[in-house]
C-alpha cells in the first residue's frame, strides 16, 4: 500500500541540545543544529533513531510488531521504500522566515549569530571531583535550544501501521544529547493525514 503523509509536531519541555558534533570555535564546546541564516533545525534521522528506540521497547509488549517492516535496517537513507521516513523538523513559517532573515542578513540589518541568540541559551558545565571542587579543564559550554519552541515536520509511512506509530510517537519523550542531565524532555502529537482531517471536519458538520 501506498505510504501516507502524516504531520508531526514536536513541543521542547525542557532546554535541548540537538548536538551536531561540532562546537562553535574556541567558545561552545557542544552546539545545536541550525540551517545558514541561523534557525533551529532537528534533522529527522535523529527523529527517526530515537523513534526507533521508542519503537523497539513498545514491541516488547505487542511481540506481533516489527521494527524492522516499520523502520528497515538501521542506518536507512533511502525515502523511496516502504518503510518510515522522516523530514527534518523546524519551526513555524520556516520557509518564509528563512527568506526574510536571509534577505535582512544579506542587507546587514542582522547577523546569523543574533538569530541563533533568540532561540537558544548558553550554559557552562564542570565535573566535580570528590573533594567538592571543580576538576581543573573540565569547563564546559553548550549551546541548548530554548524550552517551549515547537518543531513540525513529516512522517511517511503505511497507513496500515497508524496505530502502532501514533503509540510510539506517545512513547517518545526524549531527544538528543545529555537526556540523563534533563535536557531534552518533549512532547509529540501525531497529526492526521490532511485527507483524513477533512473528512472528520465534514463528518463532525453532518
Amino acid at each position: 500500500m501506498a505510504q501516507q503523509k502524516y504531520t508531526m509536531q514536536i513541543t521542547l519541555l525542557s532546554d535541548t541540545l540537538i548536538g551536531n558534533a561540532d562546537g562553535y570555535g574556541a567558545i561552545i564546546d557542544k552546539d545545536s543544529v541550525f540551517d545558514e541564516v541561523g534557525l533551529p533545525i532537528i534533522p529527522g534521522k535523529r527523529i527517526k533513531g530515537i523513534m526507533r528506540e521508542q519503537a523497539e521497547l513498545y514491541t516488547q509488549f505487542w511481540e506481533e510488531i516489527s521494527v524492522k517492516e516499520m523502520f528497515g535496517d538501521i542506518g536507512l537513507t533511502d525515502k523511496t521504500t516502504e518503510y518510515l521516513s522522516v523530514s527534518s523538523f523546524t519551526v513555524s513559517d520556516y520557509e518564509a522566515n528563512k527568506a526574510y532573515l536571509k534577505y535582512l542578513i544579506q542587507k546587514g540589518e542582522i547577523s546569523r549569530s543574533e538569530v541563533i541568540g533568540y532561540f537558544t541559551t548558553l550554559r557552562m558545565m564542570t565535573r566535580i571531583d570528590d573533594d567538592g571542587t571543580a576538576a581543573d579543564t573540565s569547563l564546559r559550554t553548550i549551546r541548548v535550544l530554548n524550552k517551549g519552541l515547537v518543531f513540525t515536520g513529516e512522517l511517511h509511512f503505511d497507513p496500515l501501521q497508524e496505530t502502532d506509530f501514533k503509540n510510539i510517537v506517545s512513547l517518545t519523550r526524549r531527544i538528543g544529547s545529555m537526556r540523563n542531565r534533563g535536557l531534552g524532555h518533549i512532547q509529540c502529537k501525531l497529526l492526521l493525514p490532511i485527507k483524513q482531517q477533512e473528512k472528520t471536519e465534514k463528518t463532525l458538520v453532518l
